[in-house]
């Protein structure tokens, strides 16, 4: 899993050890696949609050974006009307 999501390791924060809440999330998911056991409440934990983590990241980076873009389409449509204002008067 750790693999197939690499590309989001850049915008996730590293705990002291130099890990990622990917990194747990992955651990948890390897863990449950390879056990013939039950997670325990703390690896479920963990794995869940992994999760919530990446998720409010990823979410906090789309409303970054959508920000952006909508900071530049303001802008795009300013300088158009100043363009087209500009043209009325000449």
């Amino acid at each position: 899993m750790l693999h197939h999501f690499r590309f989001l390791l850049p915008l996730l924060p590293q705990d002291e050890d130099g890990l990622s809440p990917l990194h747990y999330y992955d651990s948890v998911i390897q863990l449950v696949r390879h056990s013939s056991r039950e997670p325990t409440e703390e690896e479920f934990s963990l794995g869940l609050a992994s999760a919530n983590e990446i998720k409010k990241i990823l979410n906090d980076c789309r409303l970054e974006a959508l920000e952006g873009s909508t900071i530049e389409l303001g802008e795009t449509q300013t300088s158009r009307k100043t363009q087209s204002d500009s043209g009325k008067y000449s």
